[in-house]
């Protein structure tokens, strides 16, 4: 197993949303996805004082619906190398299966899941 620590603090925004266009979604629902992830911002409030808006360019919304769903569009790309070898993924926690007579192994395979 695995689990990629921070794995929705960690998508680039801008990326997800290019690679959603890659999905057939229909244009309102590219839009509305692309609106609810782009262009936040957030304060921090210590003390009564607000600190200044700092954009957040990474991330997916942490306890929305569409989160575990917009993690796996992010990481549709991440492929294994061998034939027989199999990556299962779930939101953040990726399962990699390499049979004892891969064609890859499974230290090729674990190199080619940290460059992804």
């Amino acid at each position: 197993m695995i689990d990629f620590s921070k794995a929705f603090d960690t998508v680039n925004q801008e990326m997800l949303v290019r690679k959603l266009q890659q999905f057939a979604l229909p244009g309102n629902s590219l839009k509305w996805i692309a609106s609810f992830l782009l262009d936040r911002s957030q304060t921090t409030k210590v003390n009564g004082e607000c600190s200044l808006p700092i954009n957040i360019t990474c991330s997916i919304v942490q306890g929305s619906v569409t989160g575990p769903y917009a993690f796996i569009a992010y990481a549709s790309d991440c492929k294994v190398l061998g034939i027989l070898n199999f990556l299962m993924k779930y939101a953040d926690d990726f399962s990699l299966l390499v049979p004892e007579n891969s064609d890859v192994p499974v230290e090729d395979e674990m190199k080619q899941i940290i460059s992804w």
